[in-house]
């Protein structure tokens, strides 16, 4: 940045500034000596405040130019790179080439190779091998059959693991003139082995595909395995003994001598395709006889192999993209060749179009595995898709299923992750209105982003509804294992659960109706905890009845009985002073009074928690409540003798009678609009049973 660059009215300050020996406080000591006054001076400061506005604009446009150089130094080391990669694969088989080679063409082998290179022995060995019918038939090979490919050697091998060499599994392959086909057991091929099939797995090019020798000290107690270094991956093959080794790999390099010394063969020159010398014709079921028609003409033949180098190289491309994660750049290339291949070439029919296809199902893999929650780190960051659009990608290659069941399993690990982490802060109330909070919001996001992403695919919806169903299960085992422990009290327990219901209302917005399904599967649990409450209530007061004395309360000062009075009042015993008498008596025992304390605010929470499908068990819990009071108290009538213990026991009827069990009649009559007839036929079946 040069003095040069900056305005007429900065530019001496600029050279002042950027002298080596520039001193700021000799410079304000020097223009304050100068200065004529003020307005010099506010002049001044005005220069500098534009000098300071000249450079951060310079500062910020050089930091601009720098970021765009690094940048595109970014994309040219990702270029050479690519590149890099490339060329050591080149290298890498040229490599396994060049060994191979060297192996084969020790002494013993190269003496082999002149007797077999006798016209008469050749002609033998094709003819020997052309004969053979193998037991099986190949499923889905229809797309290898063209003239000029005839079968050179067949094999079973095991395939096995490069990392800790363990059985993959058993396969066969079939060598051709120009290429090598891996065919794997079908379900079929332990019921019966001479009725068993085969299906066809990969098909891969002679040309360039190194066929490698792997040394026994390297493979530990493996023996006999050939390396086919295909890519992007190589294969580990374990022949069943060293001779069948050793023709593999013989028979594999005098083949592709074979076919790089001659022209590419035709239907007028190859072997004869019947039955007996191709294993994939007379072998084939129905379904790949009606999607294969042989080609009849040379000119039929040659017009499969008129596609553009583009798609013919297209797999390989794809590859390179996939191992660079460009799953974008992946997915718009296969769909351009599958959709030329639809539209300009129908009838195309040979390897390219199986390998696009193998292509797409390895897409397919790849991004589901992008979409797949990550089990080794923290999610907090998401799944590991969100990085990449891989649920859009795998929508557009026809994946909706795929897409949302992953969306979804993504989403039930993040929502798991964040109930694990929530921690138990305050009372249970406002704990839980937190956890329910979290969870519905969780919800309704989801299901946001479900329609956003999947609005044309109707199909989809129905995981949707899975899902919320299974989300709304581990909720509520969750929400039991919280609310519905030990002794909390009924009260807190509604809170708890009306908080939840209010929260699914939230759902409804979105099209989901949860309320009744929520209300559902907490039935179980709000009746047990209504039954629980009532026996806690129940038990308590059978025992303070069997040791009752029947002697009037003495809340020993005016103030607590003043406490008590605005007390019942609140609970709607209006007529409650009538039973109490100054200074500081009531005309009820003590286990009345508790009594009453715990059954009203017993049938407040139990109305809280009140639906149409529990209206039976809440109101059969009520009474049972008050039947069990009103039973000691019908016993207690026969056994005390004393006469003034009797006047409390009468009053302690009148006011049940009275007013206790009214006033637990209005509470629910008010709630449910109708009244209960069961407490109505008890308060009736107890009055008779004390005549006035």
């Amino acid at each position: 940045m040069g003095q040069d660059d900056f305005s007429p009215s900065t530019q001496s300050m600029a050279k002042n500034f950027m002298f080596k020996g520039f001193d700021p406080e000799e410079y304000a000591k020097s223009i304050s000596a100068q200065s004529d006054g003020d307005k010099d001076l506010i002049e001044r400061r005005e220069n500098i405040r534009l000098l300071s506005d000249e450079t951060s604009r310079k500062l910020k446009r050089q930091v601009y130019l720098n970021y765009r150089q690094f940048i595109e130094a970014a994309r040219e080391i990702s270029a050479l790179e690519s590149e890099m990669i490339r060329i050591n694969h080149i290298l890498q088989t040229q490599k396994s080439t060049m060994d191979n080679l060297t192996k084969l063409f020790s002494e013993e082998t190269f003496k082999a190779k002149l007797d077999r290179n006798q016209p008469g022995s050749a002609r033998g060995h094709r003819e020997e091998t052309n004969n053979f019918r193998p037991w099986s038939k190949v499923e889905g090979c229809s797309h290898v059959l063209a003239p000029g490919r005839y079968l050179v050697h067949d094999g079973d091998v095991t395939e096995l693991d490069q990392n800790d060499f363990s059985e993959i599994g058993k396969l066969r392959l079939f060598l051709l003139n120009d290429s090598l086909i891996v065919t794997k057991a079908s379900g079929e091929r332990q019921r019966s082995r001479k009725e068993a099939k085969l299906k066809f797995q990969n098909l891969y090019s002679l040309e360039g595909l190194p066929v490698v020798n792997v040394k026994e000290r390297d493979m530990g107690t493996k023996k006999n395995c050939v390396k086919v270094m295909s890519f992007p991956e190589p294969r580990l093959f374990q022949c069943p003994t060293p001779k069948e080794k050793r023709q593999w790999l013989e028979i594999v390099e005098e083949t592709k001598l074979s076919a790089k010394s001659k022209p590419p063969a035709t239907g007028s020159n190859a072997p004869d395709d019947d039955e007996d010398g191709n294993p994939f014709s007379g072998g084939s079921d129905a379904s790949d006889e009606d999607s294969y028609v042989r080609p009849s003409t040379k000119q039929d033949f040659n017009s499969t192999n008129t596609i553009p180098s583009w798609i013919r190289e297209a797999p390989e491309e794809i590859d390179v993209l996939l191992a660079q994660r460009d799953f974008v750049q992946a997915q718009k290339i296969l769909m351009k060749c599958e959709k030329t291949l639809a539209t300009e070439y129908p009838k195309f029919s040979n390897d390219t179009k199986h390998q696009l296809s193998e292509k797409r199902k390895m897409i397919v893999e790849v991004l589901c595995a992008e979409l797949s929650p990550a089990a080794d780190r923290s999610l907090r960051a998401g799944p590991r898709g969100q990085r990449v659009p891989a649920q859009t990608l795998l929508i557009q290659l026809g994946e909706e299923r795929k897409a949302a069941r992953l969306f979804l399993e993504s989403r039930t690990a993040a929502q798991k992750y964040s109930r694990k982490n929530l921690v138990m802060e305050g009372d249970l109330v406002r704990h839980n209105q937190k956890f329910c909070r979290i969870f519905f919001d969780h919800i309704y996001e989801t299901t946001k982003e479900f329609n956003h992403d999947f609005e044309n695919k109707a199909d989809s919806f129905s995981s949707l509804v899975v899902w919320v169903q299974a989300e709304l299960k581990a909720f509520v085992e969750q929400f039991a294992n919280q609310v519905f422990v030990g002794n909390t009290d009924l009260l807190e327990q509604a809170e708890c659960i009306s908080a939840a219901l209010s929260g699914s209302l939230k759902l409804s917005d979105m099209g989901l109706d949860v309320e009744f399904l929520l209300a559902h599967l907490m039935r179980r649990h709000i009746v047990e905890a209504i039954i629980n409450h009532r026996k806690l209530i129940a038990d308590g007061t059978q025992w303070k009845h069997s040791n009752e004395e029947w002697r009037p309360l003495n809340l020993q000062t005016p103030t607590a009985l003043e406490k008590l009075k605005e007390e019942m009042s609140a609970l709607n015993l209006t007529t409650f002073n009538q039973y109490c008498k100054d200074p500081c008596f009531v005309r009820l025992t003590a286990t009345m009074i508790s009594f009453a304390r715990l059954c009203i605010p017993h049938t407040q929470a139990a109305m809280k928690l009140y639906s149409q499908e529990l209206y039976h068990p809440i109101v059969d819990s009520i009474t049972e409540l008050l039947r069990s009071v009103t039973q000691s108290i019908t016993k207690s009538m026969t056994e005390v003798k004393d006469q003034e213990k009797v006047k409390i026991v009468r009053r302690s009827v009148k006011f049940l009678a009275s007013d206790l069990i009214p006033a637990v009649n209005k509470i629910i009559k008010e709630k449910t609009g109708k009244d209960p007839r069961s407490i109505q036929e008890l308060l009736r079946n107890f009055l008779q049973s004390f005549p006035s």
